[in-house]
């Protein structure tokens, strides 16, 4: 028989609380399968940033309910003291806009599990319609190994990105991003096919709020990385007016943590045919890499 869970119920099962927590109810059903239901409402704040005038879930959350789900699944096979981190991120597909009013139904499998990782599909559901799916690794980590003790002064950054190649008010004028949910903060680079993004990460941020230890998810360094490829896309001519639409995650692999007081470099490379394109990223804080990836997107007109 499945164990069901309403709102708040599951305990330390999925430790996220709003407005990062993706779930409304939880059902383990056995046989290593959980599903997880999200009511998408115009209430929540993400929809004040994503987009203005064209509501539209962002891709990256429905990545953080199927993590949710699946650490919830995770926990409740070896334990409520077992510490899953996201480590990767791979063939994740965006197939349609999830848009206020939707019910989204989140499902995870474990495919795999060796040692103290696991390996599983996700799929985000609509009525009968795929919404994405993909493969999560979750990996158990040590609290110590995430939260070190920091250094008292971050390190400066690397030389060439002290200046400013288009400021916060310039990228307002990129990307159709706003807050709570833009993660550029200046541009350090903008050439033909390369931008440098800086986010200053800060404990004040809205998510930080969400999260059960204080570290920037996993799911918003996509989303980052996709915001400074997004920008050096839109400042082509032919793609004025346009949005940046999030097709895929191809890989996305998570070797550190960023927490309050980093400095986040993201290095993206661009490359556009048509009205597809491909970026690959490298996310660093302090010269040390903490994630990097590829992911496919498609340039649309707003709707």
């Amino acid at each position: 028989m499945p164990v069901c869970y309403g709102y708040g119920e599951w305990g330390a099962l999925i430790p996220e609380r709003p407005p990062l927590l993706m779930v409304d109810r939880l059902a383990l059903q056995g046989d290593g399968v959980a599903v997880g239901v999200k009511a998408v409402s115009m209430d929540e704040a993400v929809f004040q940033g994503h987009f203005p005038g064209g509501p539209i879930l962002p891709g990256v959350l429905q990545v953080a309910a199927m993590e949710q789900v699946a650490g919830a699944l995770v926990r409740s096979i070896a334990g409520t003291e077992v510490l899953p981190w996201l480590r990767a991120l791979r063939r994740v597909k965006f197939r349609r806009p999830v848009t206020p009013g939707d019910l989204l139904l989140v499902k995870a499998r474990i495919q795999e599990s060796v040692g103290g990782t696991w390996t599983l599909e996700a799929t985000a559901q609509v009525g009968t319609e795929t919404a994405s799916s993909g493969t999560l690794v979750l990996e158990q980590r040590r609290r110590e190994e995430l939260l070190p003790p920091p250094e008292p002064v971050p390190a400066p950054l690397p030389e060439g990105l002290a200046g400013t190649a288009a400021d916060t008010i310039r990228i307002l004028g990129m990307i159709p991003h706003r807050f709570p949910f833009q993660f550029v903060d200046r541009l350090a680079v903008l050439e033909a096919t390369r931008a440098v993004g800086i986010k200053a990460v800060t404990g004040g941020e809205p998510w930080f709020a969400g999260v059960s230890l204080p570290l920037f998810p996993g799911c918003l360094l996509v989303e980052a990385s996709a915001q400074t490829a997004c920008a050096r896309a839109l400042t082509v001519p032919e793609n004025a007016g346009k949005i940046g639409y999030f097709m895929s995650i191809d890989e996305m692999v998570f070797a550190g943590a960023v927490r309050p007081g980093d400095v986040l470099v993201m290095d993206v490379d661009v490359q556009q045919r048509g009205r597809f394109g491909m970026a690959s990223a490298v996310l660093a804080v302090a010269g040390a890499e903490v994630a990097r990836g590829t992911m496919k997107f498609a340039i649309v007109d707003p709707p």
